[in-house]
């Protein structure tokens, strides 16, 4: 991870228009878990929200391939959030990755393996684990029960590169959310997808 890790500014991107956070709504399988996931970079927030605004129109064409009765609605929009991010930690249990080093790397693969949360983190900081990095880590999966799982990270460690990988903010609870993350005075930018 970038020296810096403590930032004043955060963002998300998204497909949903909204003016609360609860970490209820968040779904699993994710790098630190369920939750709301934030990014120290703007361009990160808004590749995602782009990507998930493609991905849900090319999902709702297909379903009206498959059923013409079926109602998704296609969007025409994504979001940006604009965060002010204030460090207060008292009280709460806040874990920082200040690299991806192994330790990093058993912190993913036990989340992505999981619906729920599997620590007891309010919030976790450090690396993304983008799509680059989960086929790497995907690729080197499959040598499980061939070689030590030491050996896996290892090679882990040495295929991926974190210096490329931007800094996330999880949250894991609301109280965190409510004890640190304020949206900023511009709350959001709408961008548009081009038709």
């Amino acid at each position: 991870m970038k020296s810096g890790v403590l930032v004043s500014k955060l963002y998300h991107g998204s497909i949903y228009n909204f003016r609360s956070i609860d970490t209820n709504f968040g779904s699993g399988y994710k790098d630190f878990g369920k939750g709301f996931y934030t990014t120290a970079s703007k361009e990160h927030a808004r590749n995602i929200a782009y990507r998930n605004a493609v991905l849900h129109n090319d999902n709702a064409k297909e379903q009206l391939k498959i059923n013409r009765n079926t109602i998704i609605k296609q969007i025409n929009c994504y979001y940006i959030y604009n965060f002010i991010f204030e460090p207060n930690f008292n009280g709460l249990n806040v874990k920082i990755f200040e690299k991806s080093d192994l330790e990093w790397v058993k912190f993913i693969l036990l989340n992505r393996d999981s619906a729920i949360t599997k620590h007891k983190f309010d919030i976790v900081i450090g690396p993304t684990a983008d799509a680059r990095t989960m086929n790497v880590i995907n690729r080197n999966l499959r040598y499980r029960g061939m070689i030590s799982d030491k050996e896996i990270y290892t090679r882990l460690l040495r295929e991926l590169e974190p210096e490329n990988l931007p800094n996330q903010y999880f949250f894991a609870t609301n109280r965190a959310v409510e004890q640190t993350l304020r949206f900023d005075k511009v709350p959001r930018d709408i961008m548009y997808l081009k038709r």
